[in-house]
């Protein structure tokens, strides 16, 4: 790998990326970290411009401050025990300046391609069609933002409605029915965001 640079590639400054991010900067250990938003905190950011983002208007987080802070950067005490979206967002970004990781985030910037080197290391195409190569690569895109059908795909349709809290941003309304609804009214599975988004 002697023409491979000693630098690791990180694919995302979202909740993962930005602590990677921080962990190899107190290390000093060189990376790159490539962020598709203009921001940081990604699932996080409402109506990210990336279009990776699942969160809603009436988000909450449905883990209490103190599980979802990290250990070394604590929430703030004025944030509710179960914060909105916006305070999440807010933390993530008082984060990476805290750490002083922002200048290593290059932001508006899609990784394209991650193909592995035949010697070892990673080739990373960016989606202004540059290539870079890094001895390490370290994926943190997070998975909230791409959308899991049932397969086989459900056969028939509720309501003409078949969306999801991932995809819907505000409440709608259910036709012909005083109840406001996120989706399919009848789920098939529970997660605690499905109980989340169905309460609200």
């Amino acid at each position: 790998m002697a023409d491979v640079p000693n630098r690791v590639c990180i694919i995302g400054a979202g909740s993962s990326g930005i602590t990677a991010a921080k962990a190899l900067k107190e290390k000093d250990i060189p990376f790159d970290c490539y962020e598709a938003g203009e921001q940081v905190g990604g699932n996080w950011v409402y109506e990210n411009k990336n279009g990776m983002s699942s969160a809603y208007k009436s988000l909450f987080i449905n883990t209490s401050r103190e599980r979802m802070q990290y250990s070394d950067f604590p929430m703030p005490d004025h944030y509710p025990v179960f914060p909105h979206h916006t305070h999440i967002a807010e933390y993530f970004n008082n984060y990476v300046e805290h750490f002083n990781v922002r200048p290593h985030i290059r932001f508006n910037t899609k990784v394209m391609a991650a193909e592995p080197l035949e010697n070892g290391g990673w080739e990373i195409t960016l989606d202004d069609g540059s290539q870079h190569r890094y001895r390490a690569l370290m994926v943190a895109n997070g998975h909230h933002w791409d959308i899991r059908w049932p397969e086989p795909p459900f056969e028939g349709t509720l309501m003409d409605q078949s969306s999801t809290a991932t995809i819907t941003r505000y409440p709608i309304p259910t036709r012909g029915s005083m109840f406001w609804s996120w989706g399919l009214v009848i789920r098939l599975w529970t997660s605690p965001s499905k109980l989340r988004a169905s309460q609200q």
